[in-house]
């Protein structure tokens, strides 16, 4: 009966199978160590890089593609004046300008309205009324003389005050009315005046085209005396 010899490996044996074993342990080493710059689309995911992921400022506007980021992605707040919110800016104050010239006009529009109504008196149109010319007999002018020749208070629809010529003691008085010097002759006015506050005599009657005004006495001597004069035009023009 044959025995069975009993193996015992070799040291050539025992190197090769430490080798061996060396060798796969870098083979499984190497399998899950990758090299530098190995890593590429193919071996990420879909939705694999997440925004924790992403180191802040990472992405730049060369890596962004264009158009791809809408208003709902942009914090408008952060965004300063672009140019065509400018020239919207410019467009609504030049709307408000036209505005403005626009309430001027409309105001300028109503001013001119008025005016045209200053035409009118109470609605009446201007041939309504009595003209102080030869289109009927209005008062021209009026004054009120003191004794000593004093105009106190008048009217002149044709000029200023009017002046008095008087030497004490006559009773005489020749007014001027500017605007109507010379024109006030008896055949185109009528000249009316009466003694204020007083007795006397009064008459009037046009020296050289302006009023002409002499006071008595009641018994007729000359004297001086207050009276109001009035001039009515009949066929003057103003």
């Amino acid at each position: 009966m044959k025995h069975l010899r009993r193996l015992r490996p070799s040291p050539a044996m025992v190197v090769a199978c430490i080798a061996l074993s060396v060798a796969l342990g870098g083979t499984s080493y190497a399998a899950i160590t990758l090299p530098r710059n190995s890593v590429g689309t193919k071996q990420l995911r879909k939705n694999a890089v997440t925004a924790v992921k992403v180191k802040a400022n990472a992405i730049t506007s060369p890596k962004v593609k264009n158009d791809a980021l809408t208003g709902a992605d942009i914090n408008e707040g952060t965004l300063g004046t672009v140019p065509s919110a400018t020239n919207a800016t410019n467009a609504t104050n030049a709307t408000n300008a036209s505005n403005a010239t626009n309430a001027t006009n409309a105001t300028n529009a109503t001013n001119a309205t008025n005016a045209a109504n200053a035409n009118t008196l109470g609605g009446i149109p201007a041939s309504g009324f009595l003209r102080s010319t030869n289109e009927g007999g209005g008062a021209l002018a009026g004054a009120n003389v003191t004794a000593g020749g004093v105009v106190s208070a008048y009217f002149n629809r044709f000029g200023g005050a009017p002046t008095v010529s008087h030497t004490g003691g006559s009773g005489v008085y020749i007014i001027t009315f500017p605007g109507l010097d010379g024109r006030l002759l008896n055949s185109q006015v009528i000249h009316m005046a009466t003694l204020f506050n007083t007795t006397g005599e009064i008459w009037t009657s046009s020296s050289g085209g302006n009023p002409y005004v002499s006071t008595n006495t009641s018994a007729g001597a000359a004297s001086d005396r207050a009276f109001y004069y009035t001039v009515y035009g009949t066929n003057l023009a103003p």
